[in-house]
């Protein structure tokens, strides 16, 4: 099974890209084993939907390459475990998200501002996405 499409299967449209962000913000120099991302307010292992383990995005509770998803490298998210420049799915620069290796403003995904993540370029309150606090997303 293709692994970008199975991801899809598990994850909304934007939440592994929010995750990923939420590694990149919070996370890098201040968890140097493992962080689990758990469904909702749980801590059951069963509603595990991803973990980062050393800049990787496991799918669940796999510990298995063919499950992740995607990796952090510097300002970079990778597909899976490639290092290709053709396998960025994202860039993020100055709180700006964008798609691949791209700097155009119109390839702008997610704008980070203050401890939220809108769509696109915008700063409304109708287009948080997400808001990190407490190391929570």
């Amino acid at each position: 099974m293709n692994l970008m499409y199975k991801y899809r299967l598990i994850f909304p449209a934007n939440l592994l890209l929010i995750w990923t962000l939420f590694l990149l913000i919070a996370i890098p120099g201040k968890i140097s084993a493992q962080a689990s991302i758990y469904k909702g307010t749980s801590n059951y292992t069963s509603d595990i939907l991803c973990h980062v383990k050393d800049g990787r995005v496991y799918l669940k509770n796999s510990n298995y390459t063919s499950d992740i998803a995607c990796h952090v490298a510097g300002d970079r998210v990778y597909k899976g475990i490639s290092s290709y420049t053709s396998d960025v799915l994202f860039t993020v620069k100055d709180g700006k998200v964008y798609r691949g290796t791209s700097s155009y403003t119109s390839d702008i995904v997610m704008t980070i501002r203050e401890s939220k993540i809108y769509n696109g370029t915008s700063a409304y309150t109708s287009d948080i996405l997400a808001h990190i606090m407490d190391g929570k997303v």
